[in-house]
């Protein structure tokens, strides 16, 4: 476990092996380099024990670089077990870990010199090593805690829902596992509903909390609705009128997808067909609501139903609908089959996203570091703005390649050394020359890699940027086939490589580091900047700005029972309400042909657009397709008019769709 090495790799390499790397600086160790080290490996080697796999040591003024690779079966364990009391060995364990050690009395009645180290979050388990660490070297060797800096969680607060931890939050992955809990209660219950026309085969979750993947995923504290405020509408919160100053907390509906048995007596008409899945959403509302008290919102498409602090949002899946979406019938009777892009994205949504969410949780289940890799990575590409030009299931089948394919190294355990792994993808993987294949469970075998790697070599001038096959998966990369276009790409790799130095820096120079500029994004080249009234960000606590005056109360975690949910949930709470998001998806429908747009989902207050190279470009007029254009000045050399962009008519529309959530819209003259 003990390896000897004086810089024989880059620091680059070193930062990326190891999970956690402990910087002493040198003037702080009084005796000679070479036996103060050995003891400080030998040290460590005895405290941390089964905890880590290898501990090896550099040398970078002005430190020492101790870094250690961790066990994934030992390295979380809260109880550190010594000999049992009457054993000579005790004396020595006691004098080793001094005020540290006390006797327990287990399970199986033995009483044992242990050390405890109180954990109430994920991330208090990933400081355990660090603490040990620390506590070790100040007993035995008198280096002050404050002259010696652990790597691995100095991206955890940039997790945090605000600027403060969340009694019981840590950076989330407590959050995303107790809506998993929630919903395993909550399938016991629909699978439960009695008098359905028809039999359920299978209820399963596919929002990213249910891969571990949700970034800031919401605490299960009940929203408040002031009287005078709201009123209620069929049971349901709504908001009274006039009231601009009214900001409900912003709720996310958990996405639910459930398929019914096998049948032929399902419609093959594609209105008939939607209107008995409407039929079917009342009739299990009533069923959830009479059976077990439960509230629901019927609406056409789904059904959102409260439930212990979170709103699950129920789709009813039917393969029949898909194949009619894809159907049309020709004025002559005949029956067509067309490309429709609603049918592959409801296809893509009911039948391939529950496919790819099962594996990607099952990685979350094996490796205990995915969920915060991934939602650090995700934050980061939030925080530059990039999270609307790239599909976040892409970004997880990129980090979970990290773990299911980590060689030289093995696969991350600390969130950092994830991120900086990532990074270090994005910018030396040959995305030109070779597919990105994700090999889950080992289902691809050797045959079919070949496969995989002579269709791309093949057509690669038809595949996306970025082309990442599964077994699911294997020709058409449907995750990046829409985005990242080629610029936007480019623009990921760019960030990437500057943030892959500087993080190389901030962790080569650690105790002194700044990691905030990772997570800030230059707005130089963005063509107009649109500020919005932040008061009507429904997430702004999520800024990096943000500071945070009222904590949530360990007593208001613990409120959630099912007599006060009955008592402080009178009517249904307002759901997914983001005007921020509702004016970003109206702008992109308008102008999708000649603007690209960029915004930080969690808690931005500006919205960020580019003008595309073509946008401004003159055109023959066209009178079917005369949205913002105007007639240019001159005609064309066929006789007809020519049309130009008409800029001025955009922004005033941009102030008009946006009225009362846009503060002000300045225009980049450079």
């Amino acid at each position: 476990m003990d390896g000897d090495q004086s810089k024989t790799s880059s620091n680059s390499d070193f930062n990326e092996k190891f999970d956690i790397i402990i910087s002493i600086l040198k003037d702080s160790i009084k005796e000679k380099k070479s036996s103060s080290t050995k003891k400080i490996v030998n040290l460590l080697n005895k405290a941390l024990g089964d905890k880590v796999v290898l501990i090896e040591h550099e040398y970078v003024k002005p430190y020492l670089r101790i870094g250690l690779i961790v066990d994934q079966e030992h390295c979380f364990e809260t109880i550190i077990k010594g000999p049992s009391a009457d054993e000579p060995e005790a004396n020595e364990f006691r004098e080793f870990w001094g005020e540290k050690s006390e006797l327990r009395r287990f399970q199986e009645g033995s009483i044992r010199e242990t050390v405890f180290w109180k954990c109430d979050t994920a991330a208090d388990k990933r400081a355990i090593i660090g603490k040990i660490v620390k506590y070790i070297l100040q007993k035995h060797l008198g280096i002050q805690k404050k002259l010696v800096t652990i790597s691995g969680s100095q991206c955890d607060s940039f997790l945090w829902p605000g600027k403060l931890s969340i009694p019981g939050y840590g950076t989330g992955e407590e959050a995303n596992q107790n809506i998993v809990f929630n919903f395993d209660s909550f399938a016991k219950k629909l699978r439960g509903c009695k008098d359905l026309p028809l039999t359920l085969s299978s209820v399963q979750g596919v929002s990213p909390a249910f891969r571990g993947t949700e970034v800031f995923p919401n605490p299960s504290v009940l929203p408040k609705y002031q009287q005078r405020l709201y009123s209620n509408k069929e049971n349901c919160f709504t908001f009274r009128e006039n009231t601009d100053n009214v900001h409900p907390s912003y709720i996310e509906p958990v996405d639910v997808i459930i398929h019914f048995e096998t049948s032929g007596k399902w419609p093959s008409e594609l209105e008939a067909l939607k209107r008995v899945k409407a039929a079917f959403i009342i009739e299990l509302a009533e069923l959830l609501s009479n059976q077990y008290g439960l509230m629901c919102k019927p609406q056409k498409r789904y059904l959102d139903v409260w439930h212990e602090g979170v709103v699950f949002r129920v789709h009813i899946a039917c393969n029949k609908e898909v194949h009619l979406m894809k159907n049309i019938i020709t004025s002559e009777g005949v029956v067509k089959t067309i490309e429709s892009k609603e049918a592959e994205r409801l296809n893509q949504f009911q039948v391939h996203l529950p496919i790819i969410s099962s594996a990607l949780g099952s990685v979350n289940s094996r490796f205990s570091a995915f969920s915060s890799v991934t939602r650090l990575v995700k934050c980061w590409l939030s925080r530059h703005l990039l999270w609307d030009n790239i599909d976040e299931i892409s970004v997880e089948l990129m980090v979970a390649y990290l773990f299911l394919h980590p060689s030289p190294y093995s696969a991350p355990m600390s969130p950092l050394t994830g991120f900086i792994r990532f990074l270090k993808l994005l910018i030396s993987f040959p995305w030109n020359r070779k597919p990105l294949i994700v090999n889950f469970n080992d289902q691809l075998k050797l045959e079919d890699i070949r496969e995989i790697e002579t269709y791309f070599k093949a057509n690669r001038n038809e595949l996306p940027s970025i082309f990442i096959a599964t077994s699911f998966d294997k020709k058409k990369s449907m995750w990046t086939q829409e985005k990242p276009s080629i610029p936007i790409f480019q623009r990921l790799v760019f960030l990437a490589n500057k943030c892959y130095n500087y993080l190389n820096d901030c962790i080569d120079t650690i105790d002194k580091a700044d990691f905030q500029p990772l997570f800030h994004t230059s707005t130089k080249i963005y063509d107009l900047t649109i500020t919005l009234e932040k008061k009507h960000v429904p997430n702004f606590h999520l800024n990096l700005s943000f500071i945070r005056t009222n904590k949530i109360s360990e007593k208001q975690l613990q409120s959630m029972t099912k007599t006060k949910d009955k008592e402080s949930i009178e009517y249904f709470p307002i759901v997914g309400f983001n005007p921020v998001k509702h004016y970003l998806d109206t702008l992109k429908a308008h102008l999708h042909n000649c603007a690209i747009f960029f915004y930080d989902r969690f808690g931005g207050t500006k919205l960020y657009l580019i003008w595309k190279p073509n946008a401004f470009d003159n055109e023959t007029l066209n009178i079917s397709d005369f949205t913002d254009w105007k007639l240019a000045a001159e005609k064309c050399k066929s006789g007809f008019y020519n049309t130009s962009f008409n800029a001025e008519a955009v922004l005033e529309d941009l102030y008009i769709l946006g009225d009362g959530l846009v503060k002000s819209i300045d225009i980049n003259d450079s």
